[in-house]
């Protein structure tokens, strides 16, 4: 899955995907890895979440901060 220019539109696409939870795993960290390469690379340390449950909070953190930073709107 590719970033769009608006990833909070994403986790809908993730959430279609539950069902496979191994492809919902591999595309939310890719996700996630691609929206911290992206937006957040002054965050040093940062893992992507072991589970899904864990991928699918960082990325809506992540969303939720630029959504109220005004850097991508919903």
């Amino acid at each position: 899955m590719s970033i769009s220019t608006n990833p909070v539109r994403d986790i809908n696409r993730l959430q279609n995907m539950a069902s496979d939870y191994e492809t919902a795993m591999t595309e939310a960290k890719h996700l996630a890895e691609k929206l911290h390469k992206r937006y957040y690379a002054h965050v040093i340390g940062w893992r992507p979440a072991e589970d899904l449950t864990g991928l699918i909070v960082q990325i809506n953190q992540m969303t939720h901060g630029l959504v109220k930073s005004g850097r991508v709107f919903a």
